[in-house]
Formats: structure tokens, sequence, C-alpha cells
């Protein structure tokens, strides 16, 4: 066999080379393919490659699950290479809703990325669920795939829109409140929600907000006209829908008026005048308008050249009206024409008026007001008087009349006019209830037959009323049974600057049956008392009443305040032990405290119950009789006790005293016992074996003295070791217990290189 393998070797040595050459490669190109996890997946046959086609997945997301009929939804659709080496994958995503009637754009999206976007719109008649179907057709090296989709469509309920105003009729440049209302018309109602916009067709007026939004399905906006707008327009309220709420819009009719006619009236104190003597004008503004409005702004004054001077040239309206003073100069001609120019406002036109004066060759007056100043607290009346003077140089006595007021600010007068005697005449003054702090009071005289009229002025000042407060004591707070107690009422100024109040203080029980002695008190430095004695059978509670009547400068005002009849007293109780602290066995002294807290000198019975609440010791007796207030007894603790001891103690009460409850904390005394001593028993043990023992607690060190050999070497080493390393395996675990896990491929690669060698071996030799 031998001799013929060489011969053979001999004869054929250089294609037998070929061969294990082609062998050797063969063996190093598996080899490689194994050593780089490589797996054969491609066939060759016939010369002919086929080409692979990665699988692909299909997704579809939304911007909303749930969409309205007739409204747009944004649809996305991802392809996703699922192979191991994925790729971008290209083509297009076609788009169907099973026939539901909607509508893509586009039908047919081209992959951007692997993604790409259609819109969709369901039809009006789509049912309430459908299904979108998304379809790749594939490309060169992707499959083909498909995904769905499911979509809800809302059927949206139809709403009608209502317009109001609070004025149908807008003066040019005022502002009307518009108000709108959406109203669901469907057969399902339900509110509605989202914002209505405003428009007024481009007329050029403006809204306090171009869109309101809807609350309980209303919602207001202001609308003021431009001063361009035409007579009538047209407001229009667009409402924008909800979720569950189509669109609608309402509109408003509104007529614009121009601004307001008005006339102006001028009232003189007398048809005549005295040079240099000054002499009152006043001066009303009218809205001749179908719709009238109050009159605002200024009126100027003037005489027409005449040399007068007005105390003010011009005043400004107040309650459609105004005042000022004219003085005559000394070289005014007979007749002088008065004239007041209204500038208008917003709202009204100007307009002006007049009033003709005559010369008077009568005698000059004056007239004097006093007091001036005065003042005046709100509640009160005032006295005024007029005192008539002939300013000529041949003086008589004027007759006549005073006419009273107070610029039109609401007080009353009682008597107006009043007549004059000897040239004077009285009248009292009662400010209204919101006069302001400052009144101008003015007596015009009338004149008579040989006197011209005048004037004269007071300057009042109102100081509002202080307000009050009461506050009510008792002495003592509790009736005694049968007895009776003063009660005292407290009248404060509460006012910034506060003065002492007068007048009297009624007083009540609120129907309790009691009697007050006197029924009412006159104050003394604010304060005043009575004295109160319940009824035979009053409630427990008695509510005491203080009317404060008030005087001409304080308010009336009222206090009230509790006072307890047949009422039980409140009591505390408190434990004293002695000692605080206690070694097992010892007895320690209790004792007990009631206090009446209503009445602190008040006599306290009855019989309290004690206990250490199941602490084990004993009570001796377990109970005791109150007495002046206290009451003892002693306690011996339990000889083993856990720890503290509570102790507990509850008062029942008595006829007049309601009952209390109160603990003590008792803490164990422990005398501590004598340290363990160390033992000096020596021992003398024989050599340790190897094999190690138990090694005792760390925190237990033995006080034992023992005498031992020296361990041996082996013994020490197998101890050592185990002391220093307990947690680690020893070697010999090791190596019989973790064998190393072989990977496969490496195996396979090691089989091969096994063979490679015996190869080359077998190449060398040839």
């Amino acid at each position: 066999m031998k001799n013929n393998f060489n011969l053979l070797a001999s004869n054929n040595k250089r294609s037998i080379k070929n061969i294990l050459t082609i062998g050797l490669f063969a063996v190093v190109m598996i080899s490689s393919l194994f050593s780089n996890g490589l797996i054969i997946s491609q066939v060759m046959a016939s010369g002919n490659t086929t080409s692979v086609v990665d699988n692909t997945s299909l997704s579809v997301v939304t911007n909303q699950n749930t969409v309205q009929a007739g409204s747009q939804v944004t649809l996305t659709a991802t392809v996703t290479d699922t192979s191991s080496s994925p790729t971008s994958s290209t083509g297009s995503v076609s788009w169907s809703d099973g026939g539901a009637g909607g509508s893509f754009s586009p039908s047919l999206c081209t992959l951007s990325t692997n993604a790409c976007t259609t819109s969709y719109t369901p039809s009006s008649s789509s049912p309430s669920n459908l299904v979108i179907t998304a379809s790749y057709g594939g490309d060169t090296i992707h499959n083909t795939s498909s995904s769905t989709l499911s979509l809800s469509i809302v059927t949206m309920h139809t709403t009608s829109v209502s317009v109001t105003t609070n004025s149908a009729t807008i003066v040019s440049g005022n502002a009307a409140t518009i108000t709108v209302t959406v109203t669901d018309t469907s057969s399902l109602p339900t509110t509605a929600s989202g914002v209505v916009s405003w428009s007024d067709g481009g007329a050029g007026g403006s809204f306090t907000s171009s869109a309101c939004t809807l609350s309980t399905a209303t919602c207001t906006t202001s609308y003021t006209p431009s001063s361009s707008s035409p007579s009538n327009l047209v407001i229009t309220a667009s409402y924008g829908g909800d979720t569950t709420h189509n669109t609608s819009s309402g509109t408003l009719s509104l007529a614009i008026s121009s601004t307001h006619t008005t006339t102006v009236a001028v009232t003189p104190n007398s048809g005549t005048f005295v040079a240099g003597t000054a002499m009152a004008f006043s001066v009303t503004v009218t809205d001749t308008s179908s719709s009238p409005t109050s009159s605002t702004g200024i009126v100027s004054w003037s005489d027409g050249g005449a040399g007068g001077t007005f105390s003010s040239s011009s005043c400004t309206l107040s309650t459609n009206a105004c005042t000022t003073s004219y003085t005559p100069s000394s070289s005014a001609p007979n007749s002088i024409t008065i004239t007041a120019s209204y500038g208008g406002d917003t709202t009204h036109k100007t307009s002006s008026g007049t009033s003709g004066l005559v010369k008077s060759l009568l005698s000059s007056t004056s007239v004097t007001v006093s007091p001036n100043p005065s003042s005046y607290v709100v509640g009160t009346t005032l006295t005024f008087t007029a005192t008539v003077a002939d300013t000529s140089s041949s003086p008589t006595t004027p007759t006549g009349t005073i006419t009273w007021g107070d610029g039109n600010l609401g007080g009353t007068f009682s008597s107006s006019p009043c007549t004059l005697a000897t040239g004077i005449c009285t009248t009292t003054y009662t400010p209204s209830s919101n006069s302001p702090n400052s009144i101008t009071i003015t007596a015009s005289y009338g004149g008579d037959t040989t006197h011209n009229t005048s004037s004269g002025t007071s300057s009042l000042t109102v100081s509002t009323i202080h307000a009050t407060t009461v506050s009510i004591t008792s002495n003592p707070a509790r009736v005694p049974s049968g007895g009776s107690v003063n009660v005292t009422a407290t009248v404060a100024d509460s006012s910034s600057s506060p003065i002492t109040p007068t007048s009297s203080v009624s007083w009540s029980d609120g129907n309790g049956g009691g009697t007050f002695s006197p029924s009412s008190c006159t104050l003394s430095s604010g304060s005043c008392s009575v004295s109160y004695t319940p009824s035979g059978n009053p409630p427990n509670a008695i509510t005491i009443t203080a009317n404060y009547n008030g005087d001409t400068a304080h308010q009336a005002s009222v206090g009230t305040s509790q006072l307890s009849a047949n009422a039980l007293d409140a009591t505390t109780a408190a434990i004293t032990p002695n000692p605080a602290t206690f070694s097992p066995g010892t007895q320690v002294t209790f004792t007990l405290t009631i206090t009446d807290t209503t009445n602190p000198s008040s006599n306290i019975i009855g019989l309290v119950k004690w206990t250490d609440n199941g602490a084990g010791g004993s009570f001796s007796p377990d109970s005791c009789i109150v007495t002046s207030n206290h009451c003892a007894l002693a306690y011996t603790p339990p000889s083993s006790p856990s720890g503290s001891i509570t102790i507990s103690v509850s008062y029942p009460g008595d006829t007049t005293h309601l009952g209390s409850s109160a603990t003590s904390v008792l803490t164990v005394n422990v005398t501590p016992s004598s340290p363990t001593q160390p033992s000096t028993t020596s021992q003398s043990n024989p050599a340790p074996t190897t094999q190690s023992s138990t090694p005792s607690s760390p925190t237990q060190p033995s006080t034992t003295s023992q005498s031992n050999p020296a361990p041996t070497k082996s013994s020490t080493q197998s101890t050592t070791q185990s002391t220093q390393n307990p947690t680690q395996p020893s070697q010999t675990s090791v190596n019989n217990n973790q064998q190393p896990q072989q990977n496969p491929i490496a195996a396979i690669s090691k089989v091969i290189t096994n063979v490679v060698s015996v190869l080359e071996s077998l190449f060398s030799k040839i």
C-alpha cells in the first residue's frame, strides 16, 4: 500500500499538490466565514444570482382620531424595512376609506425619508366609524405592505345666533352693550362653546374686543360707532363652531343718532342791577332731543362789553346747571345783556342763552348771612340769619323777603322765603344725607319799592356724624341663683377724630323675662350701668342687648353680650405626685386639685376614681372624696414595671360644677446592677486541631484567660486564610464547580485549525 502511494505520488506529484492546494484554500475560506459569524444565504445555481427583497411594515397615524363630517384630518404613513440590514424605502402609498365616500388629497403620496402625508375629508354621509387603509406598493428591494386606521366621524349640530343690545339707538361717540346667544337647533341640543367674532360691516366703529368666548352659550361686547358712521348700520356676530356644533351667524340693526340739540336758560336773581353791587346768575342747559341725557361741559359768561366783572368767566355744569356772580361797573349803561354760551360735549350740541338787565334807581342794599362760616353735624339742624342793609347815602330800613338756597344740593329750609322784620329774617337748614363736605348758603333779597335787590352767602362745613361701637361687661359673668348682676355699657367713638359720646342706652334681654333697674341709663364719660335680675326660670344663656340712641355728633349703635344663668361652672383637674419618680414597690402619694374656672372661690365636692391604666400597681384606696377642692391617696407601683406609668383620674362633677379629668406620668427610677466581673480562671487547653471552630461574636469579647500551646503551622495558615477571606471560594471549588462554557463557533474553528495543520504537514511532505 505504502509502495503504491509512493508510486502514485511520484507519478502524479504535481496533480496531488494542486488538489491539496485547492482543498487548503477551501478550508481557509470556510474558516474565515465561520470566524466572522457569516451565514451563506445565497445559492449559486446555473450561473445566475437571485436578488433579495426586504420585508416592510406600514404604520398610519393621524393628528386626531375624531373628525367632523366635512372637516379635514391629516394622515401620515411610515414604511419600515424590517430586515436585519434595513434600507430606506421609496415608492408611494395609496389611500382608501373602503368606499365611505370621503376624499384624499392626494390619494397617492410619494415616500420621503420613509414617510408621506395626505389629508382626508369625510363625506356628509360617512358612517360614524370608518376604516382608512394605506397600501405601500413596494420598490425594487422592498416588499409591499399595508395598514389600517379607525376614524370616528362626528355629526355636527346645527346652530342659530341671536344678537341683542341694551339700546337700539346709539348717539355717535357713545357705547352700546351687545350680547350674542348661540342656540343648538338639533334634535338633541347641547350647550355651544367656542368664539364669536364681531363686525360692523366696515362702518369704522370699534368693539372692546373683536371676538368674545362663549360662557353658557352667550357672551358680550361693547360697541362704539365712529363719528362718521351711517345713520343705520348692521352688527354681525359670527359663531366659529366647536367640536360638535356647526358655524352660524346673526345680525343686529343699530340706529346711529347725531349729537343732541340743547337750549340754554339764564336766570338772574333780579331783573335790575345797581352799579357796583354783585348779583347772582344761574344757567341751565336742557337736552331737547327725543332721548334726552344729562349735559356736561362748560358755560362761558359775557356782558357784551358792558365793563362788568364775573366771579368766574366760566362755570362747569353739574346736573345740567351752574352759577356765577356778576358785578356791573360803575359806568355800566342803563341796560346790560348777559350771555351764557354752552360749549357742548361729546353727545350735545353747543347753544347759548341771554338775560337782559335794567339799571335800577333804587337804593343799593347788601345782605349779610350769619353764622359765616359755620360747622354742621349731619342729622341736626342749623339756624341762619340774613340782615339786609341800605347802603345808599340816605339809608332806610329795607322790607320784603329773603329767598334761601344751597346751590341745588337737596337740603331743606324751614322757611324760604322768610319776611324781613327790621331788616332781619331767620330760617333753619338741614342738609341732605348725601351733601358734600362744603356747602354755600345763599340769601337773596328781592328788594322793595325803594330798595334794590342783593344777596349774601355763608360757607357751611358739613361734619360727618361719628360712628360708634357698644361693648357690655357683666359682674359677675354668671348670675347666681335668685340673684342679680350689674351690666355696664361702654360707647366708643370709632371715628378718626373721636369725641366722647353722650345721650342714653336702652336695655333688653331678648324676651328672657328678666328685669333691668332702670330700663335705660344716661352715659357719663361714655358709659353707664344698670342692675339685671333674671326671671325665676331663665334660659341657660341670656343675650343682653344695649341700644345706644346716638346724639348730635354720634350715630346710634347696638352691642350684645352672653350671660350665663343656671349653668354649671367649668372645672379643671390637676394631679401632683410625690415623688415624681419611683422605685418598684415604693409607694407614691397623689394629690388631686379641682378648680372652678368661673368662680375659683367656690367649694367643690365629689368622689373621684383613680387608675394606672393596667400597669399592675394598686391604690389605697382606689377612690377619694374631694373636700375643700382636694383629695389624696397612696399608690404602690408594680414590682416589675415595664416603663413609665400613666395615672388617670376623673372628676364626675356635682350639682353646680361640670366634670373634668387629669393625667400624670411617673418615671421609673431603676438602680443599675453591678457590672459583670471578668473571669480570672486560667485554662490549659490542648493544641487546636486544624479544623476551624466557630468564632465568638465580635461584640462579646471573652474575659477568660487561656494558656494554649502554639498552634501548628497548618492550623495557623488554615485559620488565617479562613479569617482573612471568608467569602472567597477555595481554588479547588473553582476548579471543580466552575467549568467554562465553550462557544460553538470557537469549537468549530478549533477543529478547522487542526485540519489545516494536518493538511500543511502533509503538504510539506509532498
